[in-house]
């Protein structure tokens, strides 16, 4: 029909153009009109805005007036916003002004990102779950049709760029329905309990899926449309984005988050931008990607606009007065970006447009690199990091253990998984070395006085897993400590988790109770601080369903949580962290925890020795009363 549309039309054309035989009177003289002057609503620009101002006109703020708005678009030169809670309010604006010229309000909630929303200058398309059909809509937000879908579909579909080919999930497979012909064909058999289609990627030859299976573990797979066959499979760990052969993806590793770049004849490229932002933009329809972070005031926000192809930052921004921006899109030129953020200024919700052409950064360094892997990790970058922890063994009388030499001797219960990623690496002897420092000059060396090498050994891991439930193991552990046939002390901390600081305190508590049990009798009456009735569990699986919180709160509390009621060594250790900790007062105003943190901090003293005159330790800065002072 496309060839054919112009063919008759040009035949047309030629007719009316053909001489006629008869006589034919003088066309009359076409009558005279007066065009009538086209009034152009008032637009959203603010041209007296502060930030055109310091910007020297790179920036323009478009105040929206509202406070629900979610998401933009782009149709041809004019910029569709997406907006409200439960529906959504569909306002398109044009012109350089940005003038409201049409809108619509639909019954569903959707978002550009919608696998089945399609966006041209010409018009888009939704899928409406609640009547499940696809609506097709023109330039001016008008609904032309309605396309209801078939019987059984689970989820959302997702729509090939093209309008043609539409893809969907039913209970037990993977169909695609052509949409010209009405042909409806099998993809794949799948049956997860939950599945839908998400997202079409590589020019539609890549379709992803979110499927939940039996145990209610989610999943991401990729399946290739035209044979069905299954590319990938990821834990949800994945975000990606393509245009055509070129791909962006943001890939978590561990607690490192990797920021991935290529195409389709190139492998990844890992891109290490100069701050990692609190949030990463692609805007693959330039090549490019943003980076979002609050300066450490949160007054503020920095934008860095990355080009992935020669991976130098060429364009900053700092937008102050401003929350996080989103939803950015690049504008028909290709030179600017439009996003959205809360401008505090306006007290609403704005539309900003960043002219990438205006006053670019000149950075010439390649922020691109090779992607390291546990098997190719990178050796020289683990060179430096041993030289930093050698610096913090000699400082503070420690042995700290990395990579591979962390997981060297592991205990029979639990699975060690090496920690090779630099950059994690690297923050984690931060902290181990703001952990270190909160201890008296000489602390750990006294505290391994008795053990085997002299030294508490440290190791930095990825994770630690349970070997099996009949060992008594939890699943995944916050931290470890334990001991070798050498009588050597181990603390181990795992940087796939949060608070590696207090969980440190945590461990070391552990062997420096191991010193006080055997110096002094300080601890021999704990069970005496529990509330009447009260036994610990003395199993950490049985724990886990503990829910005894009237001991944990108000004004019976006499423990720190549930977990503090696994083992007594364990309530011990889980004081100790919090003692260590700022902000923590709330959980010793009880009369209950002060003779608990006071015994313990008594047992210190007599296994260690106490402070000079007038001094005290950090781990006695809740106690009502110091030792040694009246």
């Amino acid at each position: 029909m496309k060839r054919i549309l112009p063919l008759v039309l040009l035949l047309l054309a030629l007719c009316g153009c053909t001489p006629r035989t008869a006589s034919v009177a003088a066309p009359a003289d076409p009558p005279v009109t007066v065009p009538t002057p086209t009034v152009q609503p008032p637009g959203l620009y603010a041209p007296d805005s502060a930030l055109e101002a310091v910007t020297d006109g790179a920036v323009r703020v478009y105040p929206l007036q509202r406070t629900d708005s979610r998401a933009i678009a782009t149709m041809g030169d004019s910029i569709v916003l997406f907006s409200g809670t439960d529906a959504t309010t569909l306002t398109k604006y044009s012109g350089a002004c940005l003038y409201p010229s049409a809108s619509a309000n639909l019954s569903c909630r959707i978002s550009p990102d919608d696998a089945a929303v399609r966006i041209s200058e010409n018009g888009m398309t939704y899928y409406d779950d609640a009547r499940r059909c696809l609506v097709f809509l023109d330039a001016q937000l008008e609904e032309l049709r309605r396309l209801e879908l078939p019987e059984g579909l689970c989820g959302t579909p997702a729509l090939s760029e093209d309008l043609e080919a539409l893809y969907y999930c039913t209970s037990d497979a993977l169909r695609c329905l052509e949409l010209s012909s009405g042909l409806d064909r099998l993809v794949k058999e799948m049956a997860y309990p939950v599945q839908t289609a998400t997202k079409l990627h590589c020019g539609d030859s890549v379709l992803a899926c979110s499927v939940l299976d039996a145990d209610g573990n989610g999943r991401e797979l990729y399946i290739s449309t035209q044979t069905g066959q299954l590319l990938r499979e990821t834990m949800g760990d994945v975000r990606l984005w393509t245009k055509d052969a070129s791909y962006f993806a943001i890939v978590r590793d561990g607690v490192y988050t990797e920021l991935l770049t290529g195409d389709s004849e190139q492998g990844p490229t890992l891109l290490t931008p100069h701050t990692y932002g609190s949030d990463v933009h692609p805007v693959l329809e330039i090549g490019g990607t943003v980076l979002a972070s609050l300066d450490t005031q949160c007054t503020a926000v920095q934008l860095d606009y990355y080009d992935l192809l020669s991976g130098r930052r060429t364009n900053r921004l700092t937008l102050p007065d401003c929350s996080l921006p989103y939803s950015f899109r690049a504008d028909e030129t290709g030179n600017a970006l439009w996003f959205l953020a809360f401008d505090a200024a306006c007290e609403c919700d704005a539309l900003y447009r960043w002219d990438l052409t205006a006053a670019p950064i000149p950075d010439s360094v390649s922020c691109l690199s090779a992607r390291y892997t546990a098997e190719k990790p990178d050796y020289q970058g683990l060179a430096a990091c041993r030289a930093t922890a050698d610096r913090l063994c000699e400082t503070y009388g420690v042995q700290i253990l990395l990579w591979t030499d962390a997981t060297a001797f592991e205990p029979w219960d639990y699975r060690l998984v090496p920690e090779y990623q630099v950059p994690v690496i690297r923050q984690n002897l931060v902290e181990l070395e703001r952990f270190l420092s909160l201890y008296p000059e000489g602390f750990f060396l006294r505290a391994a006085e008795r053990t085997g090498c002299g030294r508490i050994q440290i190791c930095l891991v990825r994770s630690i897993f349970g070997k099996a439930p009949a060992s008594g193991s939890v699943d995944e552990a916050a931290g470890l400590q334990y001991w070798d046939d050498g009588a050597n002390a181990y603390i181990c901390l795992p940087s796939a988790r949060d608070g590696l600081v207090q969980n440190a305190c945590h461990e070391m508590f552990h062997i420096i109770e191991t010193r006080v049990m055997t110096v002094c009798k300080a601890y021999d009456d704990w069970n005496a601080l529990n509330p009447d009735g009260f036994q610990y569990d003395n199993d950490y699986v049985t724990n886990l369903t503990r829910k005894d919180e009237q001991w944990t709160a108000g004004s019976q509390r006499a423990f720190v949580d549930t977990y503090s009621m696994s083992y007594p060594k364990e309530d011990r250790a889980r004081i100790m962290e919090f003692a260590m900790m700022p902000g923590n007062e709330d959980i010793f105003q009880t009369e209950a925890m002060q003779r608990k943190l006071r015994t313990l901090c008594t047992g210190i003293r007599q296994a260690f020795g106490s402070p000079e005159a007038g001094q005290s330790f950090l781990w006695e800065q809740y106690l009502k009363e110091q030792p040694g002072q009246a």
